[in-house]
């Protein structure tokens, strides 16, 4: 009989069997918790694991009451017992609230509705605490949490230099300004983006307010009560990438015009070419950093990154270049000097931004920048179809795999070395044409 499945004293009609049919098979809907019910509801027969037979899938079976949600019938093997559950964010706060038969039906169940009140009643406190410390937070407050997250996440000092520049210049005013404040009112920000591109062109007002987006999110992690991110209503200025890269038709009367310039920015240059390297990873370039009878150039922390530390093949114009600069060095720079270009004139002790002055820039048939070198020496190894790996170990991109085997794509050194010759090839054929 199917009602032997859960009352096996109860004599049924058929159509009770029937409706006890659907719930073996759907589960047990909401009872309305009676003594009767309590009294002959049988214990629950473990259920075991099809594919684990020493232990068991299900111990016990819990009949919710109708009259108040959250109270309970616990049905075990051996004992019965009153139980009251309540779910907030996710979170499942449940207690058992005492044996069967030593309480009744209504005791266990106004223990219950105490046991839920007291617990929502908890919740409102905690929410409403959340709230005052979310009004309390100031833009100086959040800026410093921003902070020690860029250090906690050992993130470059340039990074965070940047970012503490962009509070100091930008949002110095804003300080004591509540993030609440910030966040609901949408207008003050839409017209601060406007002022700023007015004042200091569409890029840097993109990315100041892109800062203010990057804190406020990192705030509302912190406190969920804060208004939504204020940023998403900006009308953020189109902006285009230069990527421009040298012609290879003026390639040759570009050269040319480089060996005129002084033999440091020369050098500079010339590495940059036939590297591919940014402009800031060439400035930095240590001695101790130049493996001469290997043909080898570590790059140890690029974009102040540790862990994206690799090597580069050197080929012959590279090897010139590093056999210049020791040579230059040696007359120019001070002894025990660290940087392979040296510079006087900087507290940093090597060059910056080696850019071509006015008389320098009329040596060349168009303008020419360090990043159009990186740009020339990408276009380049795409035409000669070089793999994506190996393209962006040169040019030290960040790797993202389309799929798993991708990662095959790299062969070691000598893979690296051969695509560097390949490439160096190609441009000294260009030149000399």
């Amino acid at each position: 009989m199917a009602h032997s499945l859960f009352f096996p004293t109860l004599k049924c009609t058929k159509k009770q069997e029937q409706w006890i049919i659907v719930i073996g098979r759907f589960g047990i809907p909401k009872k309305k918790l009676t003594p009767v019910f309590c009294s002959l509801v049988p214990f629950f027969e473990p259920v075991r694991h099809s594919e684990r037979p020493n232990t068991f899938r299900k111990v016990q079976e819990i009949y919710w009451d109708q009259k108040l949600k959250g109270f309970g019938f616990c049905v075990g093997a051996r004992t019965k017992s009153y139980i009251a559950q309540i779910d907030i964010k996710g979170r499942t706060h449940r207690k058992t609230i005492g044996k069967y038969p030593h309480l009744t039906i209504e005791q266990a169940r106004n223990i219950a509705k105490i046991f839920i009140n007291n617990i929502l009643s908890e919740n409102c406190n905690v929410e409403r605490k959340k709230r005052q410390i979310a009004s309390s937070l100031t833009l100086a407050a959040a800026a410093g949490l921003k902070r020690s997250c860029l250090i906690k996440e050992k993130k470059s000092t340039r990074t965070i230099s940047d970012h503490d520049y962009t509070f100091r210049k930008y949002f110095i005013k804003w300080a004591k300004k509540d993030m609440k404040e910030i966040g609901e009112d949408k207008n003050a920000l839409r017209q601060f983006h406007e002022k700023l591109t007015r004042e200091h062109g569409p890029i840097s007002a993109n990315h100041t307010v892109g800062w203010l987006r990057g804190v406020y999110n990192l705030s509302r992690k912190e406190h969920a009560a804060l208004p939504p991110n204020p940023t998403e209503e900006i009308n953020w200025n189109p902006t285009k990438r230069n990527a421009s890269s040298i012609s290879m038709k003026e390639l040759s009367k570009i050269w040319t015009g480089i060996q005129k310039l002084g033999s440091l920015k020369r050098d500079f240059y010339i590495l940059l070419l036939f590297s591919g390297l940014r402009r800031k990873l060439g400035c930095v370039i240590r001695w101790e950093h130049y493996n001469e009878e290997d043909a080898l150039l570590t790059i140890p922390c690029p974009a102040g990154k540790k862990k994206k530390a690799t090597c580069i093949p050197l080929t012959e114009p590279l090897q010139k270049v590093f056999r210049s600069r020791q040579k230059e060095n040696k007359i120019h720079a001070s002894s025990g000097c660290p940087w392979v270009f040296p510079s006087v004139m900087s507290s940093s002790g090597h060059i910056v931004d080696p850019k071509l002055t006015a008389s320098e820039m009329k040596l060349f048939p168009s303008k020419l920048t360090a990043s159009m070198l990186h740009h020339t020496y990408s276009v380049v190894g795409n035409a000669l179809g070089v793999n994506n790996y190996n393209l962006a170990l040169l040019l030290n991109h960040s790797i993202h795999l389309k799929n798993d085997t991708d990662v095959y794509a790299y062969t070691g050194m000598e893979s690296l070395r051969a695509d560097q010759e390949a490439i160096t090839n190609y441009l000294l054929f260009q030149i000399n044409t």
